[in-house]
């Protein structure tokens, strides 16, 4: 079955092969941002939270280019080659 993501997979993969637009660890630093905020006015942002781990993880595999490529980490955890 597929998605509207796996569509749009389909199509980043042929028009947009990862270049450095914005890079994963870019991100990874403002969610850092962004929960040290919450943390301070007492929020809680599990989502926010959530998708800092993934980041996390991916960069421990050395994934840094553009933050779409989250995407191919997380197609790589669902198969269980990560």
């Amino acid at each position: 079955m597929l998605s509207p993501t796996s569509d749009l997979r389909e199509s980043v993969d042929i028009l947009y092969p990862y270049p450095t637009q914005f890079a994963l660890s870019l991100q990874h630093k403002d969610f850092r941002l962004i929960l040290s905020e919450a943390a301070e006015i007492l929020v809680s942002m599990p989502a926010t939270a959530a998708a800092e781990q993934m980041y996390t993880a991916a960069m421990a595999k050395g994934m840094d280019e553009d933050f779409s490529i989250i995407i191919e980490f997380m197609q790589e955890l669902a198969s269980g080659s990560a």
